[in-house]
């Protein structure tokens, strides 16, 4: 049966392996298991260093919890026990910061506000999954990645630095929203769906499917088409949309661009 966590920071450090860190009726243990969920809720604003590689089965970040929670080592959620492999933040004064280390995960990661630090591999095993939010924020640096994702769908605000990769299958964020820094933006699987006015730095698509433009799509420097097709019209649409490249345009032996 799942165990639920709350953390408490009563442990005298921050540590998320400090039993006494949680309060918790049933064990006096820390989540580390598929079956168990952590609680920050604001029962204590102190900051939490993830100290040691762990599965736990969901991280919830409440509204109330003003604090950061930082990894020091990889993080994995898993979806196998009760909780989904999910994680959540709900507050906006709370961050998640990955500390350059990996996180794997099952379940959906929900933004609905706070910030995501994302320094390091966030990866997704599990179909029909997201990655976005209504009002959170993503600050992505040169090491970070993301790769397994079916979409990533964000109104918050995206920030690169550097030369970040995001791989998803499909990938939507506002461009008052979105600062591309150096990034590529990489088309991993199915069909992406162009259906948002941010302008990429580098686009990259490796899908094998079909991958057609619900709207005008800007590519800053360079567009890769390594597998699969661009196709600048969608089902049902009578005209093309404009496609504006930077740079350079390469179409490997396994890619096509073209119109319906």
């Amino acid at each position: 049966m799942g165990q639920l966590y709350t953390w408490d920071g009563g442990g005298g450090d921050n540590n998320w392996t400090t039993a006494a860190n949680w309060d918790n009726a049933a064990d006096e243990g820390y989540p580390n298991d598929n079956d168990d969920k952590a609680i920050f809720d604001g029962t204590s604003d102190n900051n939490c260093t993830f100290n040691s590689a762990l599965t736990i089965g969901a991280l919830l970040v409440e509204s109330g919890y003003d604090g950061t929670i930082t990894l020091v080592a990889n993080m994995s959620v898993d979806k196998a026990g009760d909780y989904g492999g999910a994680i959540t933040l709900e507050d906006a004064d709370a961050t998640l910061d990955m500390g350059g280390n990996d996180i794997d995960m099952d379940g959906s990661l929900t933004l609905t506000a706070g910030t995501l630090t994302l320094d390091g591999t966030l990866t997704q095993n599990t179909a029909s999954t997201h990655l976005g939010g209504a009002a959170g924020v993503v600050n992505m640096a040169t090491t970070g990645v993301t790769t397994g994702w079916d979409e990533i769908d964000m109104d918050g605000s995206w920030t690169c630095t550097g030369s970040p990769t995001i791989g998803c299958q499909r990938f939507r964020v506002s461009n008052s929203n979105w600062t591309a820094g150096s990034s590529t933006v990489k088309i991993e699987g199915g069909n992406y769906n162009v259906n948002s006015d941010a302008v990429l730095y580098n686009l990259q698509i490796d899908s094998g499917g079909n991958n057609k433009m619900d709207s005008d799509l800007n590519v800053a420097n360079n567009l890769t088409i390594t597998t699969g097709t661009l196709t600048t019209r969608n089902s049902g649409d009578t005209s093309d949309q404009d496609l504006t490249v930077g740079k350079t345009t390469t179409i490997g032996d396994g890619g096509a661009g073209g119109a319906d």
